[in-house]
């Protein structure tokens, strides 16, 4: 977390797997809330990201990069767990979005 907030404070861009791996969708894992945590604590836009194809080495895969989401909102409350987890879900549901339209 820590590296991730000075990269994004240097003016970096930062890629999270929010399910704690690439393909932890196809296994049903439940997204962790830190990409909300790190655009809450830092004000930064989180760009989400669908992906199709295989996670093996060397195949291709195609992106699908959606509109930046935008939790300003939100930036009073930072540790609220509720809002942690609201913010997750909306990240969520953009990303299988994205990984299940047609591109």
């Amino acid at each position: 977390m820590k590296k991730a907030f000075r990269a994004l404070k240097a003016g970096n861009i930062v890629g999270i797997f929010p399910e704690g791996t690439r393909n932890g969708m196809k296994k049903g894992v439940k997204f962790h809330s830190g990409a909300a945590l790190i655009a809450l604590k830092t004000g930064t836009k989180v760009i989400p990201v669908g992906i199709q194809g295989s996670f093996k080495a060397f195949r291709k895969v195609k992106l699908n990069y959606g509109k930046p989401m935008d939790f300003s909102k939100y930036a009073d409350k930072k540790s609220d767990r509720e809002v942690l987890d609201e913010i997750t879900k909306e990240i969520m549901d953009e990303v299988v979005r994205l990984t299940n339209e047609k591109i």
